[in-house]
């Protein structure tokens, strides 16, 4: 089962584990299908890259945003929230970017919600103090804030010199959140 399909598996199945309502249901099949899947998926990677020294940073998606929120909130938001949050700024950026569609955002954001996760930057954090935090992230180089894309769903962009993350500019990451402010 390819990473697509899986997304797909999880659009379909995601009210077998909660509700609109937020009920938690939790089926057993679901739940251990979903649970196996994220298992196979991270021990591929990290059997291909036991070094960090590449593929390993495709682990690392929404986490330059998420980690940020995540001690930025004083962790109210639990890792999963924040990376949830970091996972959409992460695709409304990539699809600024032409690495995704704009539906293939708007999908992602979807499926957080249905599983009943937050998808908007918490009111008391600043853009200022969460753009500041993200040079925090072990992925920054040079002083650059680097970000890992999907390419599409299912799909990881690789860059030209081969990595798997890419430097984004200050600019373009204060630009996509004073949008995200600006639509919610």
């Amino acid at each position: 089962m390819s990473d697509e399909q899986f997304f797909s598996y999880l659009e379909a199945n995601m009210d077998r584990i909660i509700t609109e309502e937020g009920e938690l249901i939790l089926d057993a099949g679901v739940c251990e299908h979903i649970a196996l899947t994220n298992c196979r998926i991270k021990y591929e990677v990290v059997e291909q890259d036991e070094h960090e020294s590449n593929l390993r940073q495709i682990l690392n998606l929404g986490h330059t945003a998420g980690r940020a929120l995540e001690a930025l909130s004083g962790y109210r938001l639990l890792h999963g929230e924040a990376i949830a949050v970091g996972l959409v700024i992460q695709a409304r950026l990539g699809a600024k970017y032409g690495y995704m569609t704009e539906e293939e955002a708007d999908r992602i954001a979807a499926l957080l919600k249905k599983a009943g996760l937050p998808t908007e930057i918490p009111e008391d954090i600043t853009n200022r103090a969460l753009l500041d935090k993200m040079y925090t992230d072990k992925k920054v180089r040079s002083g650059r804030i680097r970000f890992v894309f999907q390419d599409g769903i299912g799909a990881m962009k690789r860059f030209e010199d081969g990595s798997f993350s890419v430097p984004v500019e200050e600019s373009e990451v204060m630009e996509l959140l004073e949008e995200l402010r600006a639509i919610h």
